[in-house]
């Protein structure tokens, strides 16, 4: 997925002190546009590939996609850039976005220099404001996937390192056996003894002595994933391999199904269907206005259900 960055401002918008992020990516159906002030996330409308070109027609814009995909794809490079700030001649305004003012939809202004005799290349992107779930899929599950990547990777390499301990053991132990002087290996942790053993060697020397799990990271606190262990643990799929995330009432979809199934007449079908509509009712609780009052009467009226 793309990298979520910051989005910089050009200074009519400096009294706007909220933080804002975006991520930029492009496909072969157009480009995806995101802000996000880390509440809420808008997303930019009518970027599909042949949306940009009418747009490009409608403005007169100084780059015509139209002309062929080279051009095109010059015009996705150069949006790009005027919102990454990558060139420092570029500026991003938003019109109708304010530190007091969270809005349903806003424009983002960006312009961005071009080679002569082209002049300037100057894009409007409409933004809508997306359901609450939004924040939830694009941020917080990677957050939460990037957590259990790196809790696996800890696991791995404290596996690794113990493998490793287990060897350095064995031959430390064969060297204190053989009597071997060591201040010949490590001369700067000799001193003032005539030699170094083993023994010795493993309590001056880093990296001998057995790696301590339980005092590893004992100043790292904060950063501690403990907080969202049962999270990730509760999110976790064992068969995708990864944190997975639905939005709530996902079953609207199933309870609008099974309204639209007519009754067959049969009374024992009918029992049944009352109690599956019923039960598929009760899953979706307040998401009931996705479900239609048509289809909710046309089952009533097969299933003998009472509303």
């Amino acid at each position: 997925m793309p990298a979520w960055k910051r989005l910089h401002l050009a200074t009519t918008n400096e009294s706007y002190d909220a933080l804002l992020f975006f991520t930029f990516k492009t496909h072969e159906n157009g480009l995806e546009l995101q802000v996000t002030d880390l509440i809420h996330i808008w997303c930019a409308a009518g970027t599909s590939k042949q949306g940009l070109k009418e747009d490009a027609i409608r403005t007169r814009c100084s780059i015509d996609p139209t002309e062929d995909d080279e051009q095109y794809e010059v015009l996705l490079n150069k949006l790009e850039e005027a919102i990454s700030g990558s060139n420092q001649a570029s500026k991003v305004t938003l019109i109708g976005h304010t530190a007091s003012c969270i809005p349903e939809r806003f424009e983002m202004e960006t312009s961005i220099p071009l080679p002569a005799p082209l002049g300037t290349l100057e894009w409007t992107f409409q933004m809508v404001r997306q359901e609450p779930s939004a924040l939830t899929r694009e941020m917080v599950v990677p957050a939460l996937r990037v957590i259990d990547a790196s809790r696996r990777r800890e696991e791995d390499l404290r596996r690794k390192i113990k493998d490793k301990d287990h060897v350095i053991g064995k031959l430390m132990d064969k060297i204190e056996g053989s009597g071997i002087d060591l201040a010949m290996v490590f001369p700067g942790f000799a001193g003032a003894r005539k030699g170094l053993n083993a023994k010795q060697a493993a309590q001056v020397v880093p990296g001998i002595e057995a790696f301590r799990v339980e005092e590893w990271g004992i100043d790292l606190k904060d950063g501690d994933d403990g907080a969202l262990r049962e999270v990730v643990d509760a999110l976790k799929d064992e068969r995708a391999g990864e944190v997975v995330w639905r939005v709530p009432g996902t079953a609207v979809e199933g309870a609008n199904s099974a309204l639209r199934e007519e009754g067959s007449g049969k009374d024992s079908d009918k029992g049944s269907k009352s109690k599956q509509v019923m039960f598929t009712l009760i899953q979706t609780k307040g998401n009931l206005a996705d479900v239609s009052q048509a289809n909710i009467y046309r089952l009533a009226s097969t299933s003998q259900c009472l509303f």
